[in-house]
């Protein structure tokens, strides 16, 4: 018994890597350079209309086959380290993203250097929230509100982002959050102060939510990234839609919606980085990449 259970661990990890494999090589061959000319024409709108048609890039079977080790999927995808994020030890792009930051604006980031970004095959595959230093959460009167003061000394750490970053919800500071290639900010619709404290709380009572691994917004008991904006913000018109049968958030359509004015998000600014340089993009530099990846 034992022997055919180490036979089946083995033949799941050989198949899982043959897939991931088989995933790699077709991402690779679509992947678009974040540095598309922001001169050239094209209809970004209509073209992101077709986002994001495809998000099941396997059979239905093959995934329901991989359903059981989720966790184990993601944790492998994401401890293989291709190369180092383009903006990761740069300080000037950095300097320039904290000098536009509120509390609240929303994170859309796009991260090639390790497996998972690469096989996910989206631009943006990553979203965070910025909470805010000490000196912003108190002036909107936060600071000593029950929900945030065990954190104050992370906060003072410089631990000033949420994410659902794999394991658990947490905050995480400014080196852990660039081991990025790319990054755009949005700013949320304007709202009340007291709709403001509410999300805030909110965000800090998720703090040690496991990690959702199977992308399910409809699962109370546990978030993944996307799923913490629609748990912050569910009054915005997310794009919901149902992915392997189950109901999902991908950031490269939630950011496209927010690029065609459809939820409210004001977009603040896109920064990208290549191996040699990094740069200031526009909202349609943004739409053209985005549209690259879903071709319609």
């Amino acid at each position: 018994m034992k022997h055919d259970a180490t036979n089946r661990r083995t033949r799941l990890r050989k198949i899982t890597l043959a897939l991931f494999i088989g995933l790699f090589a077709a991402s690779c061959a679509k992947r678009v350079d974040s540095t598309t000319d922001p001169h050239e024409t094209i209809d970004y709108d209509l073209a992101l209309a077709g986002c994001c048609e495809g998000a099941e890039p396997l059979p239905r079977e093959i995934s329901a086959f991989f359903e059981g080790s989720a966790s184990t999927v993601v944790h492998t995808t994401r401890a293989i380290k291709l190369r180092q994020g383009y903006l990761q030890n740069n300080i000037a792009a950095q300097d320039r993203i904290y000098e536009t930051l509120e509390p609240l604006d929303l994170i859309f980031i796009s991260i090639k250097s390790l497996l998972s970004g690469q096989i996910a095959g989206y631009y943006l595959n990553h979203t965070a929230i910025y909470l805010g230093t000490e000196t912003q959460l108190r002036a909107i009167d936060m600071w000593d509100d029950p929900s945030v003061r065990p954190y104050h000394d992370q906060i003072r750490a410089g631990q000033t982002v949420i994410e659902a970053n794999g394991v658990d919800v947490r905050l995480v500071d400014q080196s852990t959050l660039f081991e990025i290639d790319a990054i755009a900010l949005f700013r949320p619709p304007h709202m009340t102060a007291t709709r403001q404290h509410e999300i805030v709380a909110t965000l800090f009572d998720t703090v040690g939510t496991p990690f959702d691994y199977h992308f399910d917004v409809s699962d109370a008991d546990s978030i993944y990234c996307a799923e913490l904006l629609y748990v912050a913000m569910p009054e915005l018109q997310w794009p919901v839609r149902e992915i392997y049968g189950r109901p999902s958030l991908l950031p490269d359509e939630m950011a496209a919606e927010a690029l065609r004015g459809r939820n409210g998000l004001h977009f603040l600014g896109y920064i990208y980085g290549t191996p040699h340089e990094w740069g200031v993009g526009s909202r349609a530099m943004l739409g053209q990449v985005i549209a690259r990846h879903w071709p319609t």
